[in-house]
């Protein structure tokens, strides 16, 4: 049976966030595709997702990955899937912490709305590494796109029972804390997790260490036939 990954990329990400994981399973029978469409660009997105739920033959085994904000459209996708009547085998969240809103009057606030620009701006540079350069019209579809993406969350309801992997590196300063937060996961998994803390990396193992965790998934997605 064909596999296929279906990866959602950080909010201002693309197609490399992916291609060295892609890369990892050149020689073996799966797909890497890639959505980079946000919230953020247009309100149709949900049927866009259904749609390529349909695009997806009855014969090949579904897995999902969000990166980082890309969870959000991760979970919107298992939406999509259960829609279609089909499940995902596995899925995979990575480097993403839920997001927790501050409720400021009637209305909900990240802390990405609260910060300056040059202190947001700032911090990102130091979490991205040198890999992005943060100028202002990115940093400002950044925060479009985290805002969309917490808005979904804040009113998802949806519960899956799907396998699901965590993987944290184990110097992101976005997930230090996973230990405590990845548990908020449970209101919308009813499934017990694989929880992985990746040694010396930060935000950015995905890109940095795509073959060897395309390896590790290939060995995952048979424990889960």
């Amino acid at each position: 049976m064909k596999n296929v990954f279906i990866c959602f990329p950080y909010a201002g990400g693309n197609v490399e966030c992916f291609q060295k994981f892609a890369e990892g399973f050149e020689d073996k029978a799966v797909q890497v595709w890639v959505y980079c469409r946000s919230f953020a660009d247009k309100e149709n997105v949900h049927e866009d997702l259904k749609e390529l739920a349909r695009e997806i033959s009855g014969d090949t085994r579904i897995h999902v990955m969000g990166y980082c904000s890309g969870a959000a459209a991760a979970f919107a996708f298992l939406d999509a899937l259960k829609q279609t009547g089909r499940e995902a085998s596995t899925f995979w969240l990575c480097a993403a912490a839920p997001y927790k809103n501050m409720k400021i009057g009637d209305r909900e606030w990240s802390i990405w709305d609260l910060l300056p620009a040059f202190a947001g701006k700032r911090i990102l540079e130091e979490i991205y590494g040198g890999h992005i350069i943060m100028d202002q019209g990115k940093y400002k579809r950044f925060r479009k796109e985290i805002a969309a993406a917490q808005s979904y969350m804040a009113k998802y309801n949806s519960i899956h029972e799907v396998p699901t992997y965590l993987l944290y590196g184990e110097n992101d300063p976005l997930t230090r804390n996973y230990k405590k937060i990845y548990k908020t996961y449970h209101k919308y998994v009813k499934h017990p997790f694989i929880v992985c803390e990746i040694p010396k990396e930060g935000h950015y193992f995905v890109q940095t260490l795509g073959e060897k965790l395309a390896r590790y998934a290939w060995k995952k997605l048979y424990e889960n036939t």
